[in-house]
């Protein structure tokens, strides 16, 4: 990724939000106060406001979901509904009294700045790049300046490990019950990186609960996205490191001491937070779980 830009995946991400929100078969997927935040966030920027354009005119839409079909079909829905379970799950802990929230490689999401006002006895605090982290900051205080349980950070974390970062800020509290968050990044790690965040997570809370998003590897019956989309990412410099089958990530988890808490693709999230079963095929790859500390 260019060190002085902000990550296209961020906007990317954004933009697929944006449009499920608006289809009527998955708007449910996305809070009506959500989806004004991604809007009201995309708007602040010229390259938001060209993605909102996209979404929303007939020509650009359709080209969309062509460009979508040929690398990753149904992504959009994918982010909606990845997006829905972290949500709900950070909402279910914090309701049993977690009371920090750590989201490592946060890029454009809103989760933290939806949920900081909200709760304002919870502290939240975001991780990620400095080019992605300071375009995002800049962003949000010409929106609303953030309340002072919201702190974002800035760290290369390929470079700088996640107790490193946060322990020289002296941000969060250790033993404090806590809550990290890791969407859509994992799969851009080397293993020793992604082992050592689930290690640097237990430093700070040996019972800490873990939300993260892992990729099931190109040619696997559980990853329908096609060749271009690695091409894609490559010529964007965001290449894939870091891949593991579900059925395997029970063990990955046992080897770092963490238990497995649930296991969600596509068409289990889409079941569960919609109530009926998909109406074409989803998207497999990426997979969402759900893990607790157990040192």
């Amino acid at each position: 990724m260019d060190a002085n830009k902000a990550s296209s995946t961020a906007y990317t991400v954004m933009q697929g939000l944006l449009w499920a929100s608006n289809q009527p078969l998955y708007a449910p997927l996305v809070d009506a106060d959500i989806r004004q935040s991604i809007r009201t966030f995309l708007s602040a920027s010229p390259e938001g406001r060209r993605r909102i354009e996209q979404v929303e005119g007939v020509i650009s839409t359709r080209l969309l979901r062509i460009f979508e079909k040929l690398l990753a079909p149904n992504i959009s829905v994918h982010y909606a509904l990845r997006k829905k379970f972290f949500l709900s799950n950070v909402e279910k802990l914090i309701a049993s009294g977690t009371r920090q929230v750590v989201n490592i490689g946060a890029g454009f999401d809103l989760l933290a700045w939806n949920l900081h006002k909200k709760y304002p006895d919870v502290k939240f605090v975001e991780i990620d790049h400095p080019s992605t982290s300071q375009e995002k900051v800049a962003i949000i205080n010409a929106v609303s300046a953030p309340g002072d349980n919201l702190s974002f950070l800035a760290f290369d974390l390929s470079d700088e490990g996640l107790y490193a970062a946060l322990s020289s800020q002296n941000i969060i509290e250790p033993n404090a019950s806590t809550v990290f968050i890791c969407e859509g990044v994992f799969m851009y790690l080397d293993e020793g990186s992604v082992i050592n965040t689930f290690k640097d997570i237990q430093k700070f809370d040996p019972k800490a609960a873990f939300l993260f998003t892992a990729l099931a590897p190109f040619g696997s019956s559980e990853n329908n996205s096609t060749w271009l989309l690695r091409a894609y990412l490559q010529v964007k410099k965001e290449p894939l490191e870091w891949c593991i089958e579900p059925s395997t990530i029970g063990a990955f988890l046992a080897g770092v001491s963490f238990k497995c808490d649930a296991i969600l693709d596509d068409d289990k999230a889409y079941l569960e937070y919609l109530s009926r079963p998909p109406e074409t095929a989803l998207h497999k790859g990426e997979f969402m779980v759900a893990a607790t500390s157990n040192i």
